[in-house]
Order: structure tokens, then C-alpha cells, then sequence
């Protein structure tokens, strides 16, 4: 019995190629090397990905706590929530009654919840937001400001922002302030 073994020396990444790097060298022996290829070679051009911004909306939900003997006409509550959608927002408005005014979902009554819509802007505008964040350090507050033509989008700017630079969660950020264009 006879056994041959032949050892291969691993290529380094100056042998493979000067211009690969990380995970350039996989790409290029991936299927579809020469699509790969293009799309990096188009990345320095005018066309580059655009990046995909949270879509947020404005919502007004208002509750208030269940009737009872003590209290036959509780306190009602208005609140505008930002979210992509009426779940979130009502998730949200409950999150923050319980925080807020001590009044858990299942001891309150949701009054309405209704859409906000902006008028369609042409005009960029500067939104200066009062932010209260959680952090793993703790709390921490913050202005900012944001550019956009809508309300919604630089809350949506806020949130990816807050996310990259902060690690900090969506349901993490409140908003203090009612944000308004800054002249």
C-alpha cells in the first residue's frame, strides 16, 4: 500500500490579485463573476444603491381608561405616534400610557386612531427634534436636526440615524417636542 499526499500551499491575497480584497476575493469566484464584476465596477458611477429609508407615518391615537365606579368619565388622552402602521402605533400609545399616566392596555380603551397626512411639500425644511433615547450606559438627551420636505421623512432620517451612530432601537426614541420647521 502506497500513500501520496500532496500538500497545497494556501495563495495569500497578493497572489490572487493585487485589487482583491475581502470579500472581492469571493466574488470573483463566485457563478456570476462577471455580474459581480460589473456592479462593482458601476459603484464609483452616478448610479449607486440607494439606500431604503424607513417608511413612517403619523398617526393621532387617543384613549383614555376604562370607566368605573370611581371615575364614570376618565381622563381622555391624545398622543401622535410616528409608525408604519396602525399596530405599531397603537403598541406605542399603550408603551407610553403605561410609562407615562400608569394605565395599562387591558385597563383602557382605545378612543381613535387616525392618519395624518402632510401636504405635499416642494420646499426643503430644517426639523430641529428633542430626543430621549436609551443607550446600554442609559438614558440620553439629544437635539438634532434633520432636512427633509416632510415631517415624516426626517423622523424616518432621525431613526436611521439613531440606529447607525447609536445603536439605539426605534422603540427606544421618544420624541419630546412637537417638531416643527426651524427658519
Amino acid at each position: 500500500f502506497f500513500f501520496f499526499f500532496f500538500f497545497f500551499k494556501q495563495k495569500t491575497a497578493y497572489e490572487i490579485g493585487v485589487r482583491l480584497v475581502g470579500s472581492e476575493m469571493c466574488i470573483r469566484d463566485s457563478i456570476n463573476a462577471e455580474y459581480m464584476g460589473f456592479l462593482i465596477g458601476q459603484m464609483g458611477k452616478e448610479t449607486r444603491p440607494q439606500v431604503s429609508m424607513k417608511n413612517v407615518k403619523q398617526y393621532l391615537v387617543v384613549g383614555r381608561a376604562k370607566p368605573s365606579d370611581a371615575d364614570s368619565e376618565p381622563k381622555i388622552y391624545r398622543m401622535r405616534v410616528f409608525a408604519p402602521n396602525t399596530v405599531v402605533a397603537k403598541s406605542r400609545f399603550w408603551a407610553l400610557m403605561r410609562k407615562q399616566k400608569k394605565i395599562k392596555h387591558s385597563h383602557g380603551e382605545l378612543v381613535g386612531i387616525h392618519e395624518i397626512h402632510e401636504s405635499l411639500g416642494r420646499s426643503v425644511k430644517v426639523y430641529g427634534l428633542v430626543i430621549r433615547y436609551q443607550s446600554r450606559t442609559g438614558y440620553h438627551n439629544m437635539y438634532k436636526e434633520y432636512r427633509d420636505t416632510s415631517l415624516c421623512g426626517a423622523i424616518s432620517q432621525m431613526y436611521m440615524d439613531m440606529a447607525g451612530r447609536h445603536r439605539a432601537r426605534a422603540n427606544t426614541c421618544l420624541l419630546y417636542t412637537s417638531p416643527s420647521p426651524r427658519d
